[in-house]
Parts: C-alpha cells; structure tokens; sequence
C-alpha cells in the first residue's frame, strides 16, 4: 500500500509489522466484535473506498501477494462500476441535489451548515424523505458487494466497519431488502461493527499482543 513506509522503523529495535487498516480492522472484530465465533465472515471498510477482509475458520485469508479482498475488481461489476464507498457515494448524490436545488427538509435545515454523509443518515433514520432517495443509492451499490462475497465464499456473516459504522443502519436497511428479492441463495447476515472510528487500532493492540506472547519465550 505504501512500498517504502517499513523504512522508517528501521533503526528501531524490536520486531515491526507493518499491515494495511482493514486487516487489523477484521482482527478487531474477530477478537472483540460482530466476527467473534463465526466461521466465516468478512470485514467490509466502506467510508471512502471499499475494503474487504475474509477470515474463514478464524484464519485471516491473504494470499500470495496479501491481495485477498482488494475491491478494485469492482470495476468490472455491472451496478457498481469503481470501489468508491459509500460515505463517497451519499456526498456524491447530496451535492446533487444540492445543485438541482433540491436540499429540502432536514438536510437543508442542518446545524453544522453543509451537510454530510452521517447527516443523511441519520436523516433517513427519521424517514426524511430527501434522505431516504439518497440512501437508497448507495444501498445499491452495497448489496450487489455484499451478495458477491456472501454467495462466492460462503460466508455467514458481513461486517460493516470504521468511521462509518455506527450511522449505517438506514442504509443496511434498505440494502437487506433489495438482497431479500433474491431468494436464489441464503445471504450472509449483514450487521455495523460496534467498535466505531477505533476498529483498526484496536486490530493492531489485538496484534501487538499476540506477537508479544508468542515471543515471550523466544531466544
């Protein structure tokens, strides 16, 4: 992700592992959250761009080159086109009708002055009517993500995570209904982590501990 960034531990005693955010995000909810005694799941990062992370029988999937849920496949996916994720896409579809001279209700009337993606959200939590056009699109770009992981790798879970997290229910909402038309196959339970803006610090404290105790006897 950044070819070089191990450099500049390298005057620095002691073992250093360099990873990527949503790894140690998935470790977050393996140890402590919506993945913790589930066989197979995955850990969707979705603010800007999306990220994917599998562990199948508690054993994080990396492959030969750690490309194992590297999204920019995406692209090739009819409906959804590109990894941007979905805080991107509800900005995308707000300044929109910002510019259609659309803004009405309560995303016209927002506190903070400009509104953003959480203010959407949870505008549609109240069933804004502006908001609730404006979820609806990235929940579709989210379910045809969801049910491609779900129905290749057999997953029973998809978790939700970062920043994002913990204002995504209106858009899971709408997303689990537009899954639900497909009977075709069982889709993985959709759920937000619960471990907020800190998912993938706490990944990397859950790593730091597990090297530290498996080296505790090294020579």
């Amino acid at each position: 992700m950044n070819p070089g960034f191990v450099n500049v531990f390298a005057d620095r005693d002691g073992d250093v592992v360099v990873d990527n955010d949503a790894n140690q995000a998935s470790l977050a909810e393996h140890a402590s959250g919506a993945g913790a005694g589930v066989r197979a799941y995955a850990t969707l990062l979705s603010g800007e761009r999306f990220g994917a992370v599998v562990v199948v029988d508690g054993r994080l999937l990396r492959g030969p080159r750690g490309a194992v849920g590297e999204l920019r496949v995406l692209e090739l996916v009819v409906g959804v086109d590109s990894p941007f994720g979905l805080a991107h896409q509800a900005r995308v579809e707000l300044a929109r009708a910002a510019d259609e001279g659309r803004l009405a209700g309560m995303l016209a009337a927002c506190p903070s002055g400009e509104p953003e993606a959480r203010h959407v959200f949870a505008a549609a939590e109240k069933d804004d009517p502006l908001a609730l056009e404006i979820v609806d699109v990235p929940a579709r770009r989210l379910a045809p993500v969801a049910m491609l992981l779900s129905g290749m790798l057999d997953l029973e879970r998809i978790i939700i995570a970062g920043a994002i997290a913990p204002a995504i229910s209106p858009v899971l909402k709408r997303t689990r209904e537009l899954m639900g038309r497909d009977s075709t196959l069982s889709w993985a339970e959709l759920v937000a982590s619960e471990n907020g803006d800190g998912v993938v610090l706490l990944g990397a404290l859950h790593s730091a501990i597990t090297l530290v105790r498996a080296g505790a006897f090294a020579d």
